[in-house]
């Protein structure tokens, strides 16, 4: 994958391992759906989008950045 954003559709709920392993990808928004990921799904250093905070993230994508876009307050 050779795009700087990629937007995983609401309604994908796992991600599998290796699944961007060599995309060349800046931004990653997940939807709400996923609940699952393999810890090797996403390259590192990218920026992950979440719909919120309470998603879970831990060791996707070492050295990456998560970014809730919850409104603030929830």
């Amino acid at each position: 994958i050779a795009a700087e954003s990629v937007y995983i559709p609401e309604g994908c709920t796992v991600i599998g391992p290796s699944a961007f392993k060599d995309a060349q990808v800046k931004y990653i928004f997940l939807p709400e759906s996923i609940s699952d990921m393999a810890d090797d799904a996403l390259p590192d250093g990218i920026t992950i989008f979440t719909p919120s905070e309470s998603m879970f993230v831990c060791g996707w994508g070492s050295d990456s950045t998560v970014v809730s876009l919850a409104p603030a307050g929830n």
